[in-house]
């Protein structure tokens, strides 16, 4: 029970608490540039960074967050008057489609996180892999999350064939 509770504060914190500090500091980073900028007549260079870092964290992070409250934009017109076996059907193809390009993005995501280490931004020397490291764990999360819909899809599909027969 409590390594479950550990687990899901890890989640959490990837997903939530990351995501609403970096949103946070982005938005401070942002008025701090607007003040300057605009009524101190001078520019602070750090805050376009922390702003471009913010947002890229933010849309990673809480796209992962999406994926685990199944919140993502979809277009369900032909969806929803399918029945529960076709809605089953198509969301188990769709997951498959999408575990498969996680699979196959995964190693190029690593290598070229990675390989963005030797480079650093220009005022505050951050290496660029940070910038992208967040994506690295949306890769994972949104597979797991997807995996487990699609476990869920094949039971309905399962189910509902069985009552049918029945």
């Amino acid at each position: 029970m409590i390594q479950k509770k550990i687990w899901r504060f890890i989640v959490d914190f990837f997903e939530i608490y990351l995501p609403v500090i970096s949103f946070f500091s982005m938005f401070l980073a942002f008025i701090l540039q607007i003040f300057t900028r605009y009524v101190l007549g001078a520019q602070v260079e750090w805050t376009y960074e922390v702003t471009v870092i913010g947002f890229m964290w933010v849309v990673a992070l809480g796209g992962s967050y999406a994926s685990r409250l199944r919140e993502h934009v979809s277009f369900t017109m032909i969806y929803n008057k399918m029945g529960v076996r076709g809605k089953a059907l198509t969301e188990i193809i769709s997951d498959i489609i999408l575990i498969t390009a996680f699979a196959i993005m995964f190693l190029p995501v690593i290598e070229f996180v990675d390989f963005m280490n030797i480079k650093k931004t220009a005022v505050m020397k951050v290496p660029i892999s940070v910038l992208y490291a967040p994506f690295v764990y949306f890769i994972i999360s949104s597979a797991v999350y997807i995996a487990r819909d699609t476990i869920a899809a094949v039971k309905t599909f399962r189910n509902y064939k069985d009552k049918g027969a029945a």
